[in-house]
């Protein structure tokens, strides 16, 4: 069953969420702001989807890493801003159509596709490194550290695009950007900057 839960000014799961007992379960969460406290994970196999359009998102628990509760899409809205304050995000695709903010060190991982429409930030403390694994990872907006920081980005796919400006907001140098041995980096921006940039 495909369930939407609406709440006009706040949706806020303070333990964990597992989205459904069979395939094609999916979970559509609304509201001006949507915490995750707790875990979130599909019902193990099914590989449920996850849909959130909210403002204001906080993922502050695992995401799709319990033993087969990887999700399988998980979407964002394009108003506002992600935060993810979570070390695992899991999923088939996770598709983040709003500013993304990291707040841990965090690795993000999408089977097939991971895709950020607007802008990535990397991190609001030192050492908050972010890594993001698929056979595709997609860029479209800016990517910074968060501002002084020097933060790492690690990028493990098969195919990664950088469509927009690295390292190149104010203070928001990288520090060391790496893509893996397989594939193509493709870059179509005009600046990536970091300490050191390891293609």
């Amino acid at each position: 069953m495909a369930t939407t839960l609406t709440g006009a000014t706040l949706v806020d799961f303070a333990k964990t969420v597992t989205i459904g007992d069979s395939t094609l379960d999916a979970l559509t969460v609304s509201g001006t702001t949507a915490n995750f406290h707790g875990t979130v994970n599909s019902g193990a196999t099914f590989a449920n989807n996850l849909t959130v359009n909210a403002t204001n998102t906080l993922f502050a628990g695992e995401v799709g890493n319990a033993a087969n509760g990887a999700l399988g899409t998980l979407t964002t809205d394009a108003t506002g801003t992600t935060t993810i304050s979570t070390d695992v995000v899991k999923g088939d695709t996770l598709q983040f159509n709003d500013d993304v903010t990291t707040t841990v060190a965090t690795t993000l991982s999408g089977t097939t596709l991971v895709d950020f429409a607007k802008s990535v930030t990397i991190g609001t403390g030192a050492g908050q490194a972010l890594t993001v694994g698929g056979a595709s990872a997609n860029f479209h907006g800016t990517v910074n550290s968060g501002a002084t920081f020097a933060n790492n980005l690690t990028v493990n796919a098969t195919n990664t695009l950088f469509a927009g400006e690295v390292g190149n907001g104010t203070n928001g140098t990288l520090g060391t950007l790496t893509t893996d041995a397989t594939g193509t980096t493709t870059i179509s921006t005009d600046v990536v900057k970091g300490d050191t940039l390891q293609f």
